[in-house]
């Protein structure tokens, strides 16, 4: 009875030592999953940190556009204008130039953001773009009427 329960002790003990190992495999290959899951969605929103902060400077770049064939409208009326209407146009062109070296600072700040703080970042720079928007949209709306 002896050797039956030495047997009986020592087969419970590779059972319990067998599952041991093979729940410590199974958790091991369950944290190897959460780990790379959390790699790939830190590689997921680090694309998508930089889709939106590409996606934000094409607006800045567009803007940036805009400003320039305003400015390019405004120095050909400033040839035909008269004297009263140049230092009307040199204003809004000097307007329209701050505005314009606002932009590049947004877009030079863009690639220098840090992904912790792009998020106010990115709100700052949208909320700047529509500001200027709606002022060159209120000048040339002034202008036209």
């Amino acid at each position: 009875m002896k050797a039956i329960t030495r047997f009986t002790l020592l087969l419970l003990a590779a059972i319990i030592i067998s599952g041991g190992i093979f729940i410590s495999c199974d958790s091991t290959s369950e944290a190897e999953q959460v780990k790379e899951d959390f790699e790939t969605l830190g590689e997921d929103i680090s694309d998508l940190v930089e889709k939106e902060r590409d996606q934000l400077v094409a607006n800045l770049e567009e803007t940036r556009d805009d400003i320039d064939d305003q400015i390019a409208v405004l120095k050909d009326d400033w040839q035909e204008a008269s004297i009263d209407a140049r230092a009307a146009l040199n204003e809004d062109i000097t307007q329209l130039e701050a505005w314009a070296e606002e932009i590049d600072t947004q877009i030079d700040q863009s690639t220098k953001a840090a992904s912790e703080n792009w998020r106010a970042f990115a709100d700052a720079t949208k909320e700047k773009v529509q500001e200027i928007d709606q002022k060159m949209e209120d000048l040339f709306t002034d202008n036209n009427s």
